[in-house]
Formats: structure tokens, sequence, C-alpha cells
């Protein structure tokens, strides 16, 4: 398939061939210039600038454990990092945006998932409670799945308190 991408008179006439084998990434030339400039979309309450703090912080999405390897386990959350990612969705196919939302808790480990539903939990607690940047302390939570008429969905419980070791 060609594309002809016209352009001024300040700059040239360009013709693209894609290989439609290949899927098109939904927002590609604007990850490309987030590139560029050293830029990711997405949110991150890890705040430090020097390369170690963000070492910690590829680190930590790059690592981090599936959320459903740790439901109903509480941790205090000390940072929360969003991305949008595209995914296909598995009933259609359609490529589609969602959040991938990776918590970090006091020790440092990292717990991810995609979820819709995760997102909506997150951006409420932010809501009430700020973002964890402006937290006294982690926040204990604890991350379970419900059941759905079709399928199941995690959610985001916020505790007074982690429980007690006996």
């Amino acid at each position: 398939m060609k594309v002809d991408a016209t352009m001024s008179e300040a700059t040239s006439t360009e013709i693209v061939t894609l290989d439609s084998n290949v899927a098109p990434v939904a927002g590609l030339a604007g990850e490309l210039a987030n590139l560029s400039r050293g830029t990711i979309t997405g949110y991150s309450s890890i705040q430090g600038n020097s390369f170690e703090d963000r070492v910690t912080l590829i680190n930590a999405i790059s690592a981090a454990t599936p959320v459903a390897d740790e439901l109903g386990k509480p941790f205090a959350l000390k940072d929360v990092v969003i991305e949008s990612v595209t995914l296909a969705n598995e009933r259609t196919g359609e490529l589609q945006e969602v959040p991938r939302i990776t918590f970090i808790d006091d020790k440092g480990r990292a717990l991810a998932a995609t979820s819709d539903v995760l997102f909506k939990d997150i951006k409420r607690t932010f809501a009430i409670l700020g973002t964890p940047n402006n937290w006294p302390a982690p926040v204990p939570v604890v991350i379970n799945k419900e059941k759905a008429k079709v399928g199941s969905f995690f959610t985001l419980q916020v505790l007074h308190a982690l429980p007690t070791s006996k």
C-alpha cells in the first residue's frame, strides 16, 4: 500500500511504502517525537531527575511482577507509573490504547497490570488522597480480583493500615 504525504513547498513530498503484513501502531509519530525529546507518554510519581533515579524507574517498570501473582496481598504503595500501551483486543483483534499501571511499594518491589478498572481506581485515589509524591507516607493497599458478568477485573482497595504479622 502506498501513502502520498504531500507537504508545503518548504518541505519535500515523501512517498512511504507500508508493508501490508505490519499493523500500524496508533500514534507512532507522536511516540517517536517523544523519544527524540527523551520523554514518554504517561505519569510517574518518581520525581528524581538523577540518572540513578531514572535507572530505578526503568528497572521497576521492566521487572514488575504481574498483579495477578500477588492478589490479596497487602503492600505499602509508595509510587505509581502509568504508561499508555497499545494492545490487540482479545475479542476483535483491534489495536487499542490501554493504561499499564506499575505499583511500586516501599521496598522497591513493583507490580504491574493493564487494566481500565485499576486506572479508574488509581485516579479516584489520587483525587481524594493526592498523588504519591505528596503523601506523608506510603499508603497501605491491596489488589483484588472481582468477577464480572463476563470475565473478571482487578480492583485497588485502600486500607487503613497494613495487617500485622503474627
